[in-house]
């Protein structure tokens, strides 16, 4: 039996704002049918953008705050980094032809940085990362749509093997070839976080409030990476009606879901 036969976990419930009510952490969620929901304790285990973007830094209205100051001033400021990757599917595994020595691998200085090839056992087809890239690299390609990346790869793949740049032609055109930019992803906003130097002290104020998690009177929501579960479903669809406790926040934006322990 699954945690979600037991309606203990919620899936797609995306959370627009947290907020203290009557004493306890209280979910605000983007689905104007599911009402606010309440927990003893909530564990936010998203990006610190995603954190920003759903108002956790702003202060409340006439109600208890819901995160210290100190933890607001780190998630305003820690370091994202962005990262893009564009990946093809292609008609074979064209590196493991062995009438050919085709490299598996290309690192260069050039805008594609990294190329990598994927060996999908339960498939005939090839996959290739074309490009694997972070930070200023990551913001160069922004403007380019997927198929102009692809185009200026290969140039550059090209000067150090110009077999494997010919390879690298979509299986099915355009929709086989995929981009990822994790900055202009929803609910991520940038890639992994990546500390400034003198960010020490800012980390540590993010991360170590999971040490009060059983001390009621000291406990704070922890920004730390965490999975946990929510207690009696409320407010599905299925048994939508017009919720009673007070309207949800402004919405300035959704993070991806959150999980909440219920005590």
């Amino acid at each position: 039996m699954s945690l979600q036969d037991l309606d203990a976990l919620k899936l797609n419930m995306r959370v627009d704002g947290i907020q203290y009510l009557n004493g306890q952490p209280t979910l605000y969620f983007s689905d104007d049918c599911a009402p606010p929901q309440s927990f003893d304790a909530v564990i936010v285990a998203t990006t610190t953008r995603s954190m920003e973007v759903i108002g956790l830094t702003l202060p409340p209205e006439q109600r208890p705050d819901i995160i210290d100051q100190n933890v607001k001033v780190a998630i305003r400021n820690l370091h994202l980094m962005d990262s893009s990757k564009l990946f093809i599917r292609t008609k074979t595994k064209f590196w493991k032809d062995p009438t050919r020595n085709i490299r598996q691998n290309i690192q260069t200085d050039e805008l594609p940085r990294g190329v990598y090839t994927l060996d999908y056992p339960q498939t005939e087809h090839g996959i290739v990362l074309v490009s694997y890239v972070w930070g200023d690299d990551s913001s160069k390609l922004l403007p380019l749509s997927k198929t102009a990346r692809l185009e200026l790869f290969k140039k550059s793949i090209a000067k150090a093997s110009p077999e494997f740049a010919a390879h690298l032609v979509p299986m099915h055109g355009v929709e086989d070839i995929i981009k990822i930019d994790w900055e202009d992803e929803a609910f991520y906003y940038g890639a992994f976080k990546l500390n400034y130097p003198g960010q020490e002290p800012i980390l540590q104020a993010a991360y170590y409030p999971f040490l009060t998690v059983n001390k009621a009177s000291a406990d704070r929501a922890s920004t730390s990476p965490a999975t946990a579960y929510p207690g009696p479903a409320a407010g599905r669809k299925a048994r939508c009606k017009p919720a009673s406790t007070p309207p949800a926040p402004p919405r300035s934006g959704s993070a991806p879901p959150y999980a909440a322990v219920h005590r």
